[in-house]
Parts: structure tokens; sequence; C-alpha cells
């Protein structure tokens, strides 16, 4: 596929329609009313303009727009260091030989937290790399896993982890001792790769799902929010129909697959509860509360990249090689690519109460077309105000901190290793 190496196994594709928001009884979830994501296109009043940042009211929602004559285009935001901790192995044995490195995360003394997912183990690490304690294994009892996807360490050091498969989140504190785990409201398992697991600093748990289940039905993505008592508490819910081809045997079809390129809605949840959600194929973000009240709106004058005659042949090449992969023999219809590349194809909370905006950077070598990219981030503050870029290395990154970013790594032979890399310095 053409996607960038943060891109997740329940990968999301195509254009946004409005987003649903409902109050939920514990244990249900029904949608009841509407956020418009889609309000940045609406008419807006009282517009300021000021070092290249237009500011306008729309609806009585605050809306920015970081214009092309931004001055912090071009300028960094932050520089990462050129020597990240990087933890693991090609071979040998120990607890820095990973078999798979699911998650990433760091806790609030700089802990390093690695999900491994074949020994289904959360491994801890010291600021410096050290290995310090494990906890967790195969199983489905108190305290075990079948899978992780998920992991969120607490302000306390206690630690949250997501099990899809298992459709629970286990709670464990500092020492790594188990305490309680809960039910998440899912009507079948999907595995993620990328954030789509948070908790907010009144512990609230937030949990992307996805409620579509037939090939040919438009795509549904929610958002679950968990109160601290575990009860579900609200649910976003997107609607959309992404750019797709079929495999078919006869008049049967038997695979869906996203066309290369497709924008894909994201969605990321800061600290507070605030959820920031993005229109892939538009610089466009949302800003609301858990309940879905919009809390302002901000986005950047900025033109997709196109989609290269080579990138698209290649593309095209890596989609009918997985389609004939998971359905032999099948029939792979037409391919109709889109002729940009998406806007933005990531979203992050920061450590300091801002937002990490990534998009594309460069075109992918023909010779080499599953080599990974750099991503190019755009930061902004807490009202949506660009501060500047910072160019993260090839890496799936799972937070980014108050001076740094966490994630994976994969190097060319495949293996995977728990990266951090620290901010050599900020603007």
């Amino acid at each position: 596929m053409t996607e960038p190496a943060h891109a997740a196994r329940d990968r999301p594709t195509a254009r946004f329609r409005p987003s649903l928001v409902a109050r939920a009884p514990a244990r249900r979830v029904a949608p009841v009313g509407c956020v418009a994501l889609g309000l940045l296109a609406a008419c807006a009043s009282d517009a300021r303009v000021g070092e290249g940042i237009a500011v306008d009211t729309l609806n009585g929602v605050v809306r920015i727009v970081n214009l092309a004559s931004t001055p912090a285009a071009s300028r960094p935001a932050a520089e990462l260091s050129e020597a990240p901790l990087r933890i693991g192995r090609v071979d040998g044995e120990g607890p820095d030989v990973f078999g798979e490195v699911d998650v990433v995360a760091v806790g609030p003394d700089r802990e390093v937290y690695v999900a491994d997912g074949v020994a289904l183990e959360i491994r801890v690490f010291s600021a410096g790399g050290e290995f310090l304690r494990a906890f967790g294994r195969q199983g489905e009892g108190p305290g075990e896993f079948e899978a992780v996807d998920g992991l969120v360490v607490g302000a306390d050091g206690s630690v949250w982890v997501r099990d899809p498969r298992l459709a629970r989140v286990s709670r464990f504190g500092p020492d790594g001792a188990f305490e309680d785990s809960f039910r998440l409201e899912r009507s079948f398992f999907i595995f993620s790769d990328g954030t789509t697991f948070w908790r907010d600093s009144a512990g609230r748990v937030y949990d992307r799902i996805v409620t579509s289940t037939g090939i040919d039905e438009p795509d549904r993505y929610g958002l679950v929010v968990y109160a601290p008592d575990a009860a579900p508490d609200t649910v976003f819910v997107v609607t959309h129909r992404p750019r797709r081809t079929f495999a078919r045997e006869g008049d049967r079809t038997v695979l869906g697959m996203n066309a290369p390129f497709s924008p894909q809605p994201l969605v990321a949840v800061s600290a507070g509860g605030t959820i920031a959600a993005g229109l892939g194929d538009s610089y466009r973000i949302v800003v609301t509360n858990r309940v879905g009240d919009t809390l302002r709106l901000f986005a950047r004058e900025l033109e997709a990249d196109p989609v290269s005659d080579a990138e698209g042949a290649a593309a095209l090449e890596r989609l009918r090689a997985r389609a004939e992969e998971m359905a032999p023999g099948a029939t792979l219809d037409d391919v109709d690519l889109p002729g940009t590349k998406p806007s933005i194809v990531q979203i992050h909370a920061d450590g300091r109460g801002g937002w990490w905006v990534g998009r594309y950077r460069g075109e992918r070598d023909p010779d080499d077309p599953t080599a990974a990219l750099p991503t190019e981030y755009d930061v902004f503050d807490g009202t949506g105000r660009l501060l500047g870029g910072v160019t993260v290395p090839p890496v799936l990154v799972y937070q980014i901190g108050p001076d740094y970013v966490a994630g994976v790594e994969t190097d060319p032979l495949g293996v995977q290793y728990a990266v951090v890399y620290a901010f050599a310095s900020t603007r």
C-alpha cells in the first residue's frame, strides 16, 4: 500500500460527513445530536488578520486560518535530537529483544513502556534504556492479554492497557500489579496501529472504534468516551464513504480495499479532554469538548501534493499484490486513484496543550516503494495558531510529550525498536 508508516490496520479513508454525538446510559450507545465538521466553509464575521493569521467568528465559534504568509510556516517549532533513545536488538536474549513492538508510551518519570506483541507483556525501561520490570502475560485471566494495541500511563504512574481481542481495558499500578479491568463497547475486535486510545487527566478513557461491518456499506467510526467509573459516557460517530475498489469472484464481492492515497478521518484527544477531528482531504480541524460542543476551528492554507505517475503506478502494483494475497484468483476492479495526496495524515495532542498535524513529505522512491518517509508536522498552540514545523524521522508515533516524541521504528530488515526522540531545541 502507499500509506506512510503510521497508517492504521483499521484504516478509515475518504470524506467526513457530520459527526453525531450521543450521551449514552451505562453499557449502551445511541446517537442523538450532531456537530458540523463542515463549518469551516460557512460564512464568517469579525475577521481580523495579523502576522499571517486570520481570526474571525463563525456562529459564535472562533475560527483561525493560518495564511500562506504566516511567518511561522518557515520556522522550526522544535528540532529533534540526532541520537534518540533506541531500545531493541536484532538478536540475542534479554528483555530488549522484542518479538513485535506493538505500542510505546512514556511515563511521568520518562520511563519507557513497551508492549511486546509476541510475549504479550509490558516491559518497562528507564529514561536511559535500562530494563526495570515487566508485567502481564498471555491469557484471558486478570492482568493477562490476548493482544495489546493501546497503552497509556497516568500522571500517578498507573498503566492502562487495551486488549482488542478480549475487548477490555486493564489497569495496573505503578509497580505493575494488576488492579482491575472493564469491558469495551465493541461488537467485534479491531486492531489499530497508531494512537487510537487515550486517557485524560480527569480519568476518562477514549476508545476509537469501527462500527461498520459490510463490504459495501459506508464506513462508520466512533470515539467512545468512558467515565472514570468505566461506564460509557458519550460517543462520536463519523460516517463517510471512502474511495474504494473491490475484488470479485463472479458476481460475488469478496474483498473491499481503500484506494491508495485516500484521505482518512483523523482524531486526537488532549490531556484536558478536548477532541480534535480532521478532514483528511482538506486542511481543516475542529476542536470540541467530549460532549460535542465546538470550541474552535483552525485551518491552514496549504495545497495538497500531487500523486506522481511513478507513485501511482507503484501504488497500484502493491494494491494488486495485496488483493491477490488476500483473495487469490479474484478479479480486482479498476482503481480510481486520487490525483493528490491527503492534506493531513495525522493529528496528535502534545504535552504542552498544542496540536501536531502531520502531512506527507516528499515522494516515494519507485525503486524502493516500501521505504518509510519522514513526516512533516505543523505545530499549533492550543488556540490553533501555527508555531512552526517539525520533521520527524520514519517513526510510527504513539506519543508526543512536552519535550519528546516516542514511537516505533522499523529497520530495513523489519526489526522493530522503541524510540524516544528528545527535543534538541524549541522555539
